[in-house]
């Protein structure tokens, strides 16, 4: 049985249109293979006083992703979640745990923030960093930004074994990023160690109040965003040994935003559409990458409705899915253009914005995106 559109074609063509304050940067439909690598570690204290902090970084993740999305060039992301101060990890990690390496995998990156529970333990600063330099999958390449975003609320040299002063000349020896995000009052003593584990490492120091509630602006773009990125589903097509489980995740993330409210679906549904997110095991995504070729896919990986077509149907059905999916990405792009302005013109009725940690991360990327090169068209 073939795949069917709740909207035909020709209607999907005729969404694309001229946005009120003008034209989005082209990227945002299509990908540019020459983008310079960015890995993007987000370190958390999961203590039992962080709940705020953890849900404001699943409600916010994509917004942090659909910003690098409009940079130009597209960068190669890479997203890492790593942990800390969690009763239920072991002492002999310090109580860190790598919730996930560093992946193109985005959807997995939510499934992990969604899993994530606040229960206290020791905050071992130094095995953190230790931990995030010596383990993840870093990028070799000479010219790639790497951001670690560590954020605490504690001392940082409560460590008995790992110095966070030697792990942070380790970074920047590893050209490693370290951005220090206490949660406190900058004033604070314990704030102290922060600053000077950003300073040793070069990366960049914020203090932030971590039980602010995650700001959500709603636009009038949003539900057509929404129902644009359901349209979405419908032109992936899953294929190989773990099509299904990726789909399955993929619907998972999608009522997970939902349920956060209509401002995080519509920002998730950017995500989607933007060329750094990446479809695994999809084979339209695959067909469009130049990574597969449809007919040399055998016929016990494909799903039962293209198993009845002939090779050259299939070619064109999965040509089809992706010139369907290219109109939604214009149209989700232009939409994302007027959500973006929209948001920002909101923004700056809260005061406390700047303390938040998604924006601290946002702003940071930016600003040293910016210095090697990045371009980022709305200012």
């Amino acid at each position: 049985m073939r795949i069917t559109l709740r909207a035909p074609r020709l209607l999907l063509a005729g969404l694309i249109a001229t946005t009120l304050f003008g034209t989005p940067p082209a990227q945002a439909a299509g990908f540019d293979p020459e983008g310079e690598a960015v890995d993007l570690v987000i370190a958390l204290d999961v203590s039992g006083t962080m709940r705020e902090l953890i849900d404001s970084t699943r409600v916010k993740i994509w917004e942090i992703v659909n910003d690098l999305a409009i940079a130009e060039p597209t960068p190669k992301l890479r997203v890492a979640l790593v942990t800390y101060g969690n009763q239920t990890g072991s002492a002999a990690t310090g109580w860190v745990r790598v919730e996930t390496d560093l992946t193109d995998d985005l959807d997995l990156i939510s499934e992990r923030l969604f899993a994530l529970k606040g229960r206290g333990a020791n905050e071992y600063v130094g095995r953190v960093l230790q931990t995030g330099i010596q383990q993840l999958s870093w990028s070799s390449s000479p010219h790639a930004l790497k951001f670690l975003f560590l954020a605490g609320n504690e001392a940082p040299d409560q460590d008995p074994y790992v110095r966070y002063q030697e792990m942070s000349e380790l970074a920047r020896q590893e050209g490693i990023l370290v951005n220090a995000v206490f949660c406190g009052q900058a004033e604070s003593e314990a704030a102290a160690g922060w600053k000077d584990m950003a300073i040793l490492a070069e990366g960049n120091f914020a203090s932030i109040d971590h039980n602010l509630p995650a700001v959500l602006v709603t636009t009038s773009v949003d539900a057509e965003l929404v129902e644009l990125g359901q349209l979405m589903n419908q032109t992936y097509v899953a294929f190989g040994e773990n099509g299904k489980s990726t789909s399955k995740s993929r619907a998972r993330q999608d009522k997970n935003a939902r349920k956060e409210g209509l401002a995080v679906a519509a920002a998730r549904a950017m995500t989607k559409a933007s060329p750094v997110y990446f479809a695994h095991h999809d084979l339209v995504e695959a067909h469009d990458r130049g990574s597969v070729n449809v007919l040399s896919v055998a016929d016990s990986e494909l799903p039962r409705s293209l198993r009845a077509m002939t090779p050259e149907e299939r070619l064109n059905f999965v040509q089809e899915m992706s010139d369907i999916r290219r109109e939604l990405r214009s149209r989700i792009a232009e939409l994302g253009f007027e959500r973006r302005r929209a948001v920002a013109e909101r923004m700056t009725l809260h005061s406390d914005a700047s303390k938040a940690f998604d924006q601290v991360v946002r702003s940071t990327i930016r600003e040293r995106a910016q210095e090697a090169g990045f371009y980022f068209p709305e200012g």
